[in-house]
């Protein structure tokens, strides 16, 4: 296997790797008790569905034709698209607590997907509405997780 082809994939395994090694070092503490779940269940959970997910990534980048690699060895890396991931999850960690989880993802989000991923403006919408509800009823009503409010939300309640 020559070095290209290992540039997709290596990185797809070595997550797989540190995702099993985070499950196996906390195979021996109760993901569960009495019926409620402990701070680690989520972590591992989370874990577990990057196993799987790198797993299935590598997978796919091992099974890629010659021609599929060779076409994805001439494509430029997007410094910039980076920067904006960077800069938009930065300003997501540091705001998240003064503004709150709904009005950020409803301001981050579609920015994010229209100038990162360059998505039409009305899926952006559609997408952030879907992942946000999905987010906000997992979170708040399923795990019982209360979520940031913010400082002008707080105010108002």
């Amino acid at each position: 296997m020559n070095i290209a082809r290992t540039r997709l994939w290596l990185p797809s395994a070595l997550g797989a790797i540190a995702s099993a090694t985070f499950v196996a070092l906390h195979l021996d503490r109760p993901w569960i008790v009495a019926g409620e779940p402990t701070p680690i269940l989520v972590p591992c959970l989370v874990s577990l569905v990057l196993l799987a997910a790198c797993l299935i990534d590598a997978a796919i980048m091992i099974a890629r034709t010659p021609a599929a690699v060779r076409s994805r060895e001439h494509q430029k890396f997007d410094h910039a698209r980076l920067a904006w991931y960077l800069a938009s999850l930065l300003a997501f960690a540091v705001l998240l607590k003064y503004v709150g989880f709904i009005p950020l993802v409803a301001i981050v989000f579609p920015l994010l997907l229209v100038f990162g991923e360059r998505v039409p403006l009305h899926k952006a919408v559609l997408i952030t509405v879907v992942t946000g509800l999905v987010v906000y009823l997992v979170f708040e009503r399923l795990l019982a997780v209360d979520l940031p409010h913010g400082v002008l939300i707080s105010a108002w309640f």
